[in-house]
């Protein structure tokens, strides 16, 4: 009986983790910082103790290599392209992305510029780029609560930023997923290395007729 006390406690804490929800917070504004949460344990914490002597990677980073886009690119090609590869990062985890409740989407957004004209472009070009994600994630994503507010800042000279966003995700869930693309990678292998497979053997059996033709 002691046995099937143990091995029935076993089962119930695993079905316990596996069905406790990772809750991961993101705040953008001046820089990009991440939070994730499994219960009442703080996954940055336990990171940044393991990596005291290592400095930690800022999230001006990718804010920096989103501006160098819009440079490189301009206002109107560069927020589409960062807008197109957004929804092409969310395309990839649509299953999982289906099995997310999003809590909080705080979106808050106040578009600037030293000209009027130039704010009044980019309020377009942002607006264009903004809202089509935003309902991309709504028809995938439970999205619980949202608050959107884009607008166009005529005094200011400097855009402002503001996002937050709260999701909870089940840990069945992001297992399932690892396993459905562990598969998938493993299937492509196959595939292409019975492709090299067939590719030798159709260039040997070319190769041998084309020396028994010479020898006729």
């Amino acid at each position: 009986m002691i046995f099937l006390y143990i091995f029935l406690i076993i089962i119930s804490l695993i079905l316990i983790i596996l069905f406790s929800s990772l809750k991961l917070k993101i705040y953008i504004n001046d820089d990009l910082t991440i939070k994730m949460k499994i219960w009442f344990v703080d996954i940055n914490k336990l990171k940044d103790k393991k990596k005291k002597s290592k400095k930690p990677k800022k999230g001006k980073d990718t804010l920096l290599d989103i501006k160098n886009t819009i440079k490189q690119k301009g206002i109107s090609d560069g927020i589409k392209e960062i807008k197109d590869s957004i929804i092409d990062i969310l395309k990839k985890f649509n299953s999982l992305l289906s099995k997310a409740v999003i809590k909080k989407l705080n979106i808050k957004i106040a578009v600037s510029s030293e000209d009027a004209a130039n704010a009044a472009i980019k309020y377009g070009v942002f607006c264009a780029a903004a809202y089509p994600i935003i309902s991309y994630i709504n028809t995938k994503a439970k999205v619980k609560s949202q608050d959107i507010s884009i607008v166009a800042d005529y005094v200011a000279e400097k855009t402002q930023t503001d996002i937050y966003l709260f999701v909870k995700i089940k840990i069945v869930h992001i297992l399932i997923y690892i396993a459905e693309i562990t598969i998938e990678k493993i299937k492509r292998n196959e595939e292409n290395n019975n492709g090299k497979h067939t590719n030798k053997r159709n260039s040997r059996n070319n190769d041998g007729q084309a020396e028994s033709y010479g020898k006729r």
